[in-house]
C-alpha cells in the first residue's frame, strides 16, 4: 500500500477511488505526464478511466498501458505524439466506451 501511495504522490494530475480505496481514475489532463508515468500506470489493476488529453505522451508510452484491460474510457484529446501505432494495442480493451481521439 505504501508503494501505491509513493506512486500516486508521483504522478501528476489528480485520482479518484473506489469504496474500497482503488484508484479507478487519473485525471492527468494538460499535466506534464511522461511515457514512463504511463508505465507506473500498470500498477493499478482497477483503473477504468484516464485523461491525458493535451499531454505530450508518445506511442511507446501509450503502449504501456495495453495490460490495464479494464479501461472504459481513454480521452487523448489533442495528445499529438500519439498515432495508429500507438492505439493499435489497445484494441484488445474490450470495455473501451468511449475512445476520444481528437487531435491526436
Amino acid at each position: 500500500m505504501l508503494g501505491l501511495l509513493f506512486l500516486l504522490a508521483s504522478l501528476p494530475g489528480t485520482a479518484e477511488r473506489n469504496a474500497a480505496g482503488d484508484i479507478v481514475a487519473l485525471d492527468m489532463h494538460g499535466e506534464w505526464v511522461t511515457d514512463a508515468d504511463l508505465r507506473q500506470l500498470t500498477a493499478m489493476p482497477k483503473l477504468q478511466r484516464i485523461d491525458l488529453s493535451l499531454t505530450r505522451i508518445t506511442d511507446h508510452g501509450l503502449k504501456e498501458l495495453r495490460f490495464l484491460k479494464g479501461i472504459r474510457v481513454l480521452n487523448l484529446y489533442f495528445a499529438e505524439n500519439v498515432t495508429d501505432e500507438g492505439i493499435a494495442p489497445l484494441l484488445g480493451w474490450k470495455e473501451l466506451r468511449p475512445l476520444n481521439l481528437p487531435g491526436t
